[in-house]
C-alpha cells in the first residue's frame, strides 16, 4: 500500500511543479490522442535506446578491463601464485642481472678552473660521550 501512495505522491508533485506541461498533455490527450501516443512512443524509444547504449558500453568496458587483466598476467603482472617482479618496459623482458650500457657522446673536459676547490676525503667516526 505504501508503494502506491508514493507513486501517487510523486505524480501530484510532478503536476504541482509542472502545471503547463500537464495542461498541454491533457489537451493532447483529449483533442488528439494519436499525437499523444506518437509522442509517448518517441519518448519510450529514446529512453530504451539510451538504456541499451548504457548496457553496451558497460559490457564493452568490462570486456576491455578483462582483456587488459589477461595481458598483464601474461607479461608477468599479478597471477594466482602472487605478485611477481615486473619490469615496466613494453619492448622487451630482461632477466635479472642483465645490464646494457650505451656509450653517449664524449663528455667535455672540466669547465672549472683547477685552482677552484679540492677533493677532501673524510670518514665518519662515532664519538663516545665521557659524561654519561
Amino acid at each position: 500500500m505504501g508503494f502506491f501512495t508514493r507513486i501517487l505522491y510523486g505524480l501530484t508533485e510532478f503536476v504541482r511543479r509542472n502545471p503547463v506541461t500537464c495542461l498541454v498533455i491533457l489537451i493532447l490527450a483529449v483533442a488528439a490522442p494519436s499525437v499523444l501516443v506518437g509522442i509517448a512512443n518517441f519518448i519510450f524509444y529514446v529512453m530504451l535506446t539510451i538504456l541499451l547504449l548504457g548496457v553496451v558500453f558497460v559490457l564493452l568496458f568490462r570486456y576491455r578491463v578483462n582483456k587488459l587483466r589477461r595481458e598483464m598476467g601474461q607479461q608477468g603482472g599479478f597471477s594466482q601464485e602472487g605478485p611477481r617482479r615486473r619490469t615496466y618496459t613494453w619492448y622487451s623482458r630482461r632477466d635479472e642481472g642483465d645490464v646494457k650500457i650505451y656509450k653517449t657522446s664524449d663528455t667535455p673536459e672540466k669547465r672549472i678552473n683547477d685552482s677552484v676547490g679540492e677533493y677532501v676525503e673524510f670518514e665518519e667516526v662515532e664519538e663516545q660521550n665521557p659524561k654519561k
